[in-house]
């Protein structure tokens, strides 16, 4: 698969505007190859005002994008500290022995249960397994755009502008959310499922970013449709030829409603379901921002 399609598979939606715009900067490349003269001295002069737009461009997406991630990573960060707290209180108020941390600080927000807890730490899980996966994503971004930018250019300003810029910034050096899932994780497996990790895992379980549709699921899909299109237009056209014979109007109905209904109900389950996983990932970030704002 394509890396535009890939980008657009996984990205988070609610952040979709804070991504690097792979798109426009592809197109930016394209219309500058297009636009260009043929005369080699004015293609030179052409090419090297392209660079510095385009650059230019790159660096303000650049210094964008690194500062949304800067933002979510200390927000990350104070939630992580917070829950960790939190979680630790919640262990010493159960007759639990806190060894981690001798002495606790203060807290005026005590946890409330351990259920609620529980479901707030696995949300700011999946959290930042989203922010892990939008630091891919855009660093990603970043080096195929400059590999396509000196494919088609003929350049090396790309692996240079790489070098100097993308690689020394915090979206790219910062491994701060490997090591906070895997904190979380120990937390949760230790203090929360006493030691067996396999229930941890599976309480803090992620649904799965960008996965293809099952062939048997859209198998499936067209067969349904196809038996309720099939369904509605023997309905139609079996009640306009009874129009002028009602006597047999209850017979049709009895007749038809049974697999019409059936047909109705598969569509109807087909339908919940996809909505279901195209909104998922967006309700299941909104519930976490919700159950930290209630601790």
């Amino acid at each position: 698969m394509k890396f535009g399609k890939t980008f657009e598979s996984h990205l988070t939606p609610e952040w979709r505007e804070q991504y690097i715009h792979y798109a426009e900067l592809k197109a930016m490349i394209y219309e500058a190859l297009e636009n260009a003269p043929r005369q080699k001295t004015l293609a030179l002069e052409y090419y090297q005002k392209f660079s510095l737009e385009f650059f230019a461009v790159l660096k303000e997406e650049l210094r964008r994008v690194n500062d949304f991630f800067e933002h979510k990573l200390a927000e990350a960060r104070r939630k992580h500290a917070t829950f960790k707290v939190k979680l630790m209180y919640l262990v010493r108020e159960s007759g639990g022995m806190v060894s981690d941390i001798p002495t606790l600080p203060p807290l005026e927000d005590q946890p409330k249960t351990a259920r609620h807890l529980e479901r707030a730490y696995s949300e700011f899980y999946f959290s930042l397994v989203l922010l892990n996966n939008y630091q891919h994503l855009n660093v990603n971004g970043f080096h195929k755009i400059c590999k396509k930018y000196d494919k088609y250019i003929h350049s090396t300003s790309g692996r240079l502008w790489l070098t100097t810029y993308v690689e020394p910034a915090t979206i790219s050096r910062e491994r701060a959310i490997h090591t906070m899932l895997s904190e979380v994780e120990n937390l949760f497996t230790h203090f929360v499922t006493n030691g067996n990790r396999t229930k941890a895992m599976a309480k803090l379980r992620v649904p799965p970013l960008g996965q293809p549709t099952s062939p048997i699921h859209i198998f499936s899909t067209g067969v349904v449709l196809g038996l309720l299109i099939v369904s509605l237009f023997i309905c139609i056209v079996s009640y306009l030829f009874m129009l002028d014979r009602p006597e047999f109007l209850l017979s049709f109905k009895q007749m038809f409603r049974c697999s019409f209904l059936l047909m109705f109900y598969w569509f109807s389950v087909v339908i919940n379901v996809y909505v279901w996983q195209s909104f998922i990932c967006l309700y299941l970030y909104h519930v976490h921002d919700n159950l930290f704002a209630s601790q």
